[in-house]
């Protein structure tokens, strides 16, 4: 996504603020960023990670991005959708999986349904927010 200075876009899934942020920077500060994340305490960290990079052409809202009216958003030329995901990269950076306990339950067919519900839930989401 290279979106120009005076472009109006959308942040779909923008907390925590990394890519929202380096969009802003990218937009030199000019046009707007509209960031969506339905999570209150994770956009509470998108908000702080804009103050400390000094965006201000962030507009951080608190909403599922799939509850928006498309059409009050006909000015935005970009949409940067990152939804979501299994969380499995994170496994090496993890010290818990090194645990024989954590083991255990990951190795249980408990834990396989879970993660199967888990899974299924997020392309659910994903098929969703890429239609919308």
């Amino acid at each position: 996504l290279a979106p120009e200075p005076s472009w109006q876009v959308i942040d779909a899934c923008a907390a925590p603020g990394n890519k929202t942020t380096h969009l802003a920077a990218l937009m030199q500060g000019q046009g707007t960023i509209h960031a969506f994340d339905a999570g209150a305490v994770r956009l509470k960290r998108l908000k702080a990670n804009a103050a400390a990079t000094g965006a201000t052409n962030i507009v951080a809202r608190n909403v599922d991005f799939l509850s928006l009216n498309p059409a009050e958003y006909s000015q935005v030329r970009a949409i940067l959708l990152d939804p979501s995901c299994s969380g499995s990269g994170t496994v090496v950076a993890r010290g818990d999986v090194l645990l024989q306990s954590a083991q255990v339950e990951a190795d249980s067919e408990e834990a396989d349904e879970t993660a199967t519900r888990r899974l299924a839930g997020l392309v659910k989401f994903q098929e969703a927010a890429l239609q919308h």
